[in-house]
């Protein structure tokens, strides 16, 4: 019997959230932080845009959403993933299937990681789009592109926690509660010099990358700590998935 390839998997997975609600909302939260940071600048637009006022219209919009809002969304985004699968007891249906489980939980955290950088891809449009309405320019700086999507990399070792968690432990809101419990750990951590060693401070300080906050280049410990954290926990999550019987 032919196997199911991985693409289709992915597209069974986005058909899967299309009944899905709050999953869109979050997706277009980044307008929350482009109109407040809109507001913000506009009320102090004759001490921001004097100098640097593309830096101080990102930044505006990038603090809130690095530190506190991207690990909320990937952990919403993994508990629409998942929550569909032990709610029905999809999963003794999907194992039937001619298809590896491997290939499922893979399936799965690609489509994570597509959804995530779709938001980060909004969150760019806002940003972009705030400096248009306000300094009314078409030069845009690389920062505000690239840091983003370099932030969304970084972002993959939290992103393979969330998700080995709520595999794990079949539970759906053990991901948000950790992303919600970490923000405040997080700035504080994120304020010393061992930040590095904790992946959850990677987006935030990320996000940062080129612009006034962040002028140095970003560490080697840091790579090497994200990558183990990422192999160590798409590992441990695709192991469980294997061994486990589902009944």
């Amino acid at each position: 019997m032919k196997s199911t390839g991985l693409l289709k998997l992915i597209k069974v997975e986005f058909n899967k959230l299309k009944g899905t609600k709050s999953l869109p909302i979050f997706m277009f939260f980044p307008f929350f932080f482009f109109i407040c940071g809109l507001m913000n600048v506009m009320k102090y637009k004759h001490i921001m845009l004097k100098n640097d006022p593309w830096g101080h219209i990102y930044e505006q919009n990038a603090i809130a959403y690095g530190g506190i809002f991207f690990p909320i969304v990937t952990a919403i985004i993994i508990i629409s993933l998942t929550k569909i699968e032990f709610k029905h007891n999809n999963f003794k249906k999907i194992f039937s299937l001619p298809v590896t489980r491997g290939k499922i939980y893979f399936a799965k955290f690609i489509t994570c990681c597509l959804l995530t950088l779709t938001n980060v891809l909004i969150f760019i449009g806002f940003c972009i789009l705030s400096a248009i309405i306000i300094i009314h320019t078409k030069q845009i700086p690389m920062y505000v592109v690239f840091s983003p999507l370099l932030a969304f990399v970084f972002s993959l070792p939290i992103m393979a926690i969330q998700y080995y968690l709520s595999i794990r432990f079949k539970n759906i809101v053990l991901p948000l509660g950790l992303a919600i419990i970490l923000i405040i750990p997080t700035m504080i951590i994120n304020a010393t010099k061992f930040w590095f060693v904790f992946p959850f401070t990677y987006p935030s300080h990320v996000i940062m990358f080129g612009t006034n906050f962040y002028t140095k280049d970003i560490p080697y410990s840091m790579i090497l700590i994200g990558i183990t954290t990422f192999l160590i926990f798409i590992n441990l999550g695709a192991n469980y998935l294997n061994k486990i019987d589902i009944r």
